[in-house]
């Protein structure tokens, strides 16, 4: 029996300068995408990726206390990234366009425990 691959016809787009979330039911192909992506699996076909410092992948394994805020979350990743942290939510909301301005809003004071990729004015 011919082997198969576990990704068949997978096609995504990732948009330079922007968070792109890449959201899936169950997880399963999420995480092989990701882990073809980032090269800890193989992969065959044509990928055309950002630079890896542009890639920010975050496992399962990685906790996250439930009672973070999103701002909390925004803080975190600036400092991974050497950039500097800010308390306020208007300095991250530069180059964002209305909806992704309402969304991080929204995220802002919401702690991660409450947060639902589903809910009306989520990250959906």
């Amino acid at each position: 029996m011919p082997e198969q691959g576990a990704l068949r016809g997978v096609t995504c787009r990732l948009v330079p300068d922007k968070l792109n979330v890449l959201v899936e039911s169950h997880g399963a192909d999420r995480i092989t995408l990701l882990d073809c992506m980032t090269g800890i699996l193989p992969a065959s076909g044509q990928m055309e990726l950002l630079p890896m410092a542009q890639i920010l992948y975050l496992t399962q394994e990685l906790f996250f206390s439930p009672q973070m805020r999103g701002r909390d979350l925004a803080k975190c990743l600036c400092r991974l990234g050497g950039l500097r942290a800010s308390h306020r939510v208007e300095d991250y909301q530069e180059g964002l366009d209305a909806r992704e301005r309402e969304m991080l809003a929204h995220l802002w004071d919401l702690k991660l425990g409450k947060a639902s990729a589903g809910e009306p004015g989520g990250c959906s």
